[in-house]
């Protein structure tokens, strides 16, 4: 991530998120970062209601097919958690960079703004998701040609540079 910052030139108001318990051994990083760039921390927890809901996003971890099955209660969970994280934000774009967590793939799909998601392997979720993002950018021609089987093609972006402005210029 200090690879993509460092080249970072461009003028728009630029957020960082991270979860909080992640950047706890590496506090220096946002002493390094530019003064520019905003930064917040959130919980990786999800806010639960029941053990219900709790219990179907363990189980969206393992199965794919789940989400379609239970949309309408994903939908909930989902856009709740939006709210509790960023009531009072209003984003013009997002860029979901080599998330790992599927549930937070899941979540960012389901805010209001331009979004783009950045991956490094195709993952393993609903094709439903993967197309409520504008831009899907992947690294090299062979994940586009895999991709294509589950995203519209005009949607994959390849940047082999993977830069913080060819990235943000592709969002926005």
């Amino acid at each position: 991530f200090k690879k993509l910052l460092k080249n970072y030139s461009r003028k728009e108001r630029l957020w960082l998120g991270f979860v909080n318990a992640k950047m706890r051994n590496n506090k220096n990083f946002l002493e390094e970062i530019d003064k520019d760039i905003k930064y917040f921390g959130y919980f990786r927890a999800f806010n639960m209601t029941s053990a219900f809901e709790f219990l179907l996003l363990k189980l969206l971890l393992r199965n794919k097919t789940m989400y379609s099955k239970f949309k309408k209660k994903y939908d909930f969970i989902f856009e709740n958690e939006l709210k509790r994280r960023y009531s009072s934000v209003d984003f013009d774009g997002v860029v979901l960079y080599k998330e790992k967590d599927i549930r937070n793939i899941y979540l960012y799909s389901y805010m209001d703004c331009k979004k783009s998601l950045v991956i490094d392997s195709i993952p393993n979720i609903s094709s439903e998701i993967l197309n409520k993002y504008d831009r899907i950018i992947v690294e090299n021609k062979n994940m586009k040609e895999n991709l294509k089987k589950h995203v519209e093609e005009k949607k994959i972006i390849v940047n082999e540079e993977l830069n913080l402005d060819n990235i943000i210029k592709e969002t926005l």
